[in-house]
This record gives C-alpha cells, sequence and structure tokens, in this order.
C-alpha cells in the first residue's frame, strides 16, 4: 500500500520505504504509523484535506515534537530503524493534524471568538495519553501561544 504524507513524503508500507526529497529511507514496518495513515484517510474522507499542504500541517509537526521526550524519538526511531523524524513523529502529526482540523476545536480557541481565560481552560483540558507532565506543558504552552494570536473565520 502507497499512501502520501503531502510534506514528508510518500510511504510504501508494503515495501517499508519512505520517500522525500529524492532520498529513500527504508524502516521496518511501524504498526502505529499504518494505523496513523488510516485515520488521516478517514480524516480526508470526511472532507478534512483543507490541513495538508500547509503551514497548519508543520505546526502539527511542531507539535507531535513537543509531544514526546527525546528518548521516545529516539527509541521509536531505533525500533523502527528509521532515520527519519517525520516517519517517527507520524503518529503524534495526524493526531495534531484532526485536532487542528476540528472546526469546533478552532473556534474555541480562536481570538475572536473566547478570551483569554477561555481558550487556555479549552486548551488545558486536552488529554494526551502518554505525555509526561514536562512535555504536556512544553504542548499546551505552544498551543496556548498559537491561540493568543490566532483568528478563526468559517470559510
Amino acid at each position: 500500500m502507497r499512501v502520501r504524507d503531502p510534506l514528508s513524503g510518500y510511504v510504501c508500507t508494503k515495501h517499508t520505504y519512505w520517500l522525500r526529497d529524492g532520498e529513500v529511507a527504508h524502516f521496518q514496518p511501524i504498526p502505529e504509523v499504518v494505523d496513523a495513515e488510516l485515520h488521516l484517510r478517514s480524516l480526508l474522507a470526511d472532507g478534512r484535506e483543507n490541513i495538508l499542504g500547509t503551514a497548519w500541517y508543520r505546526f502539527a509537526e511542531e507539535l507531535a515534537f513537543a509531544s514526546l521526550t527525546e528518548e521516545q524519538l529516539m527509541a521509536r526511531c531505533e525500533r523502527s530503524n528509521a532515520r527519519s523524524h517525520a516517519i517517527c513523529l507520524y503518529p503524534e502529526t495526524v493526531h495534531f493534524v484532526d485536532l487542528l482540523s476540528q472546526p469546533v476545536f478552532l473556534r474555541k480557541i480562536s481570538t475572536a471568538f473566547s478570551g483569554k481565560r477561555s481558550r487556555y481552560h479549552t486548551i488545558e483540558a486536552l488529554k494526551f495519553p502518554g505525555v509526561s507532565s514536562h512535555e504536556r506543558t512544553r504542548l499546551l504552552g505552544k498551543l496556548k501561544t498559537f491561540s493568543d494570536t490566532f483568528r478563526w473565520s468559517p470559510d
């Protein structure tokens, strides 16, 4: 099965390679990556393709990076035999793509609709299973900073 990650490359889960910027990265099958890809496909089927290929996707990658410790990321890369952080972050990236493509969430954290206290409360109520308290603090900080300037308007 060959799938497309719009900014990070092409993945062939059958042959376990990731094509990016003309380089081929081989990795062992990572069930989390395949699951994440299937989840992303369901989001696209629901009409949430507007986030792909945008700065939003890069922000989702940034949040994914903030959600893992360096040790967790290195362990996943080592286990998968992947050198690309994009591969190792993909499950978390898709999780944040899901979050950032939900209009209800975006409205709740928009300066156009909510005051700072309400925005921060919405962000602090988010659950991130498996994220340590230190990474959670870092992650929530990034989301709060984002919400301080974000103005959502339905298209």
